[in-house]
C-alpha cells in the first residue's frame, strides 16, 4: 500500500506532471526546503472517485480554491492524512498539474477501497452460520479494510471457542466481484476441529491454600472430569483471566495480600487436552485483629495472650528509635499519641481522626501512645497493652493496622464509661440522616459512596449513651 504526497515529490527536486492535460512543466520550478515559495492554490481536480462527493473530499483534504499554499511545506502532508484518516481509499496521491503567474494547480489522485458485496460461509452449518452473522459486523456495502478481515477471523475464532473448539482455523477468501464494480464477495471457511478440554491445571509454589480450594475458585476453568455433567470443561481467554483474578482473591481472604502469579502458561498435551501451568509467589502474610497480641498483666492469667518480656524487648527497642513524624489526637475522649516513622502513615492518621503535630517524644501526654516502625526488621505483629496504654506495630506497611488499633481500644475502654461504640460510616438521604454500621469489609463505603447520599463521614466510631445521644 502506498501513500504518494508532493511532499515526497518535492524532495527529489521533480515533480511529475500530466502531459495530456497541458501546461507548463513544474520540473522546471527551483522548490527547495532551503526557500519555499508562496502560492495562490488554483482549481483542484479530483480523479478516480466517480462514487464519491469531489467538493467534500477537498473539504476534508483542507485544501480550498483561492488560499495561499506554501511549496514546499506541510500543507500537502496533511491533506493527504485527512484523506487516509477516513479509511475510505487504499492509495492517495496529490500531484501538482502546472504553474500559471503565481497560480498552481493541482490534481488529487484516490483509489478508493472496495465494497462487501455479499458473504457466505462453508464449513458450519446453516444454524451455526446464523449465529455468526448475530456476531459479525458485516453487511453489504460495506468498505474493506485490513482490520475488518482482521476482526472478522477473530470474532468467528472467538464465537467457537467458547464452544471448546479451541484449535478453530478461520479463511477469508477475498474474490472480486464480476457484478458489482469495485466490490468483492466473502467467502469464509471455518475449520473447527476437534473439541478441546483441560486435562490438567497445575498450582506451583503454594503452601498456604490447598489446590483444590484455589481450583474451586475458578468458576469457568475446569479440567475434564467424569463427574462434570452440567458444566462442559473448555478454555476461553477472558474466563481464564478472570479466574486467574479469582483465584488471587481467595490469597488476599488469607492475609497474603502481595501474592502474584509469576508465571502461567497454556500448552496443548494432544489435539484434544490442554494443561494451564501457574507458578505463584505467596509474599509476606499481613496480620490483622486475629493476630494481635494483648498483654495484660495486672489481669487474670485468662485474660493474658502473649509473653511480657517481649513486649518488654520490642518496647525498649521501638522507645529508643527516631521517629520523624510524631502527633496527637482525641476520639470518643481519648488522647493517642501516634510516632512513625512513615510519612504515609502519618497523613493517614492526619486524614482519618484529625491531628496535632509535636517535635518529642517528651511533648506527648500520658494517655495512649502507638510505636509504628516500618523500619525495624521483624515479622508483622501487633502488641496492645492494656494496662501500659501502649501499642507496638512493626513488620507490616498495611494503613489500617493503626486504625484497626484505635478502634479496639475504644471498643475496650468506652462501654466502661456506659456507652456503646459502633463502627459506622454516616450519611443523609431524602432529607434524613443515616447511620450504616458493620465491621470490615461489610459494605458501608460502598454503600455510603452511592451518588445518591450525601456522606457525612466514613468508617468512624460513633458512641451511643444511655440516651442515644450520638457524641464523637
Amino acid at each position: 500500500m502506498r501513500i504518494i504526497g508532493f511532499i515526497l515529490l518535492c524532495l527529489s527536486f521533480h515533480l511529475s506532471t500530466f502531459s495530456q492535460l497541458g501546461g507548463s512543466s513544474l520540473s522546471e520550478l527551483d522548490f527547495s526546503y532551503m526557500s519555499p515559495k508562496e502560492y495562490e492554490l488554483g482549481p483542484i481536480k479530483v480523479y478516480g472517485a466517480e462514487n464519491y462527493d469531489h467538493q467534500a473530499i477537498k473539504l476534508i483534504a483542507g485544501l480550498r480554491q483561492g488560499v495561499p499554499i506554501t511549496l514546499p511545506s506541510e500543507q500537502i502532508n496533511t491533506a493527504i492524512k485527512n484523506l487516509w484518516k477516513e479509511g475510505l481509499f487504499s492509495d492517495i496521491a496529490i500531484y501538482a498539474e502546472k504553474e500559471i503567474a503565481g497560480v498552481v494547480y493541482l490534481i488529487i489522485e484516490l483509489k478508493p477501497r472496495p465494497k462487501l458485496s455479499r458473504f457466505k460461509f462453508t464449513g458450519v452449518s446453516k444454524r451455526e452460520a446464523d449465529k455468526i452473522r448475530e456476531e459479525i459486523s458485516l453487511f453489504s456495502g460495506k468498505t474493506i479494510t485490513e482490520n475488518l478481515v482482521f476482526q472478522t477471523k477473530n470474532q468467528i475464532r472467538g464465537f467457537f471457542r467458547e464452544k471448546a473448539f479451541y484449535n478453530v482455523k478461520v479463511n477469508i477468501d477475498r474474490i472480486k466481484d464480476t457484478v458489482i464494480n469495485n466490490s468483492e464477495l466473502f467467502v469464509i471457511d471455518v475449520d473447527k476441529g476437534e473439541k478441546v478440554g483441560i486435562k490438567e491445571i497445575k498450582i506451583n509454589g503454594v503452601t498456604e491454600i490447598p489446590n483444590w480450594k484455589l481450583k474451586l475458585a475458578m468458576k469457568d476453568t475446569k479440567k475434564k472430569s467424569l463427574f462434570r455433567i452440567f458444566k462442559r470443561s473448555k478454555f476461553t481467554d477472558l474466563s481464564y483471566e478472570t479466574d486467574k483474578l479469582s483465584l488471587l482473591n481467595k490469597f488476599n481472604e488469607v492475609g497474603l495480600r502481595d501474592a502474584e502469579i509469576v508465571f502461567d502458561t497454556v500448552y496443548q498435551l494432544d489435539d484434544k487436552n490442554l494443561v494451564i501451568d501457574l507458578t505463584i509467589n505467596e509474599g509476606g502474610k499481613y496480620y490483622f485483629g486475629e493476630k494481635a497480641v494483648l498483654l495484660c498483666k495486672d489481669r487474670p492469667k485468662d485474660c493474658q495472650v502473649g509473653n511480657e518480656s517481649d513486649f518488654n524487648k520490642l518496647y525498649d527497642d521501638l522507645f529508643s528509635c527516631h521517629y520523624e513524624y510524631k502527633s496527637m489526637f482525641r476520639t470518643c475522649g481519648i488522647d493517642f499519641n501516634v510516632a512513625t516513622t512513615s510519612e504515609t502513615h502519618h497523613r493517614f492518621v492526619g486524614n482519618m481522626f484529625g491531628q496535632i503535630t509535636v517535635k518529642s517524644l517528651s511533648a506527648i501526654s500520658d494517655d495512649w501512645i502507638i510505636f509504628h516502625n516500618m523500619e525495624y526488621e521483624s515479622e508483622p505483629k501487633v502488641y496492645i497493652h492494656l494496662d501500659r496504654e501502649i501499642v507496638l506495630i512493626v513488620g507490616t506497611s498495611f494503613l489500617g493496622e493503626i486504625k484497626k488499633g484505635v478502634f479496639s481500644i475504644v471498643g475496650f475502654e468506652v462501654p466502661q464509661k456506659n456507652m456503646l461504640p459502633m463502627h459506622c460510616s454516616a450519611f443523609e438521604y431524602n432529607e434524613s440522616t443515616a447511620l450504616m454500621f458493620g465491621l470490615s469489609g461489610t459494605g458501608k463505603t460502598t454503600l455510603s459512596a452511592d451518588p445518591e447520599y450525601a456522606l457525612i463521614g466514613d468508617d468512624e466510631i460513633e458512641n451511643w449513651e444511655k440516651y442515644i445521644d450520638v457524641m464523637v
